[in-house]
């Protein structure tokens, strides 16, 4: 169970730097659902006795920080890898792989159509 914990705080603080990355409404959604999720999780920890409170903590912050950060990042439009993110260029085409890409105009960094990353230096 310890190495759920520790996974599970990992989680939360890459989220939590993946957040602090991108839109004011991501950081704030994650730092939000940290909060909400590790109070839930260690409250769920307490009552069902399955898992101890600093687990349940723990485990309930990582995963309200990943909901969190992703509601915020949509509800600003500023999700990198979302294809209606109006930071990104009409799709271009790649000859040389026959696919076509965008790019986010905030970033510099380029896409596939699916999402997936091209190109990014940062």
């Amino acid at each position: 169970m310890r190495i759920l914990t520790m996974t599970a705080v990992a989680v939360t603080a890459l989220v939590t730097a993946a957040a602090c990355q991108t839109s004011q409404g991501t950081q704030r959604g994650a730092m939000q659902g940290a909060l909400g999720g590790a109070a839930v999780g260690a409250a769920a920890g307490a009552i069902s006795g399955d898992v101890g409170v600093a687990e349940g903590a723990a485990i309930g912050a990582a995963t309200g920080a990943a909901a969190g950060a992703y509601v915020g990042c949509s509800r600003d439009n500023a999700c990198p890898w979302s294809r209606s993110n109006d930071q990104h260029s009409e799709l271009v085409y790649d000859q040389r792989y026959d696919r076509y890409y965008y790019e986010n105009y905030r970033t510099g960094c380029t896409y596939w159509r699916d999402g997936t990353v091209r190109y990014c230096d940062r």
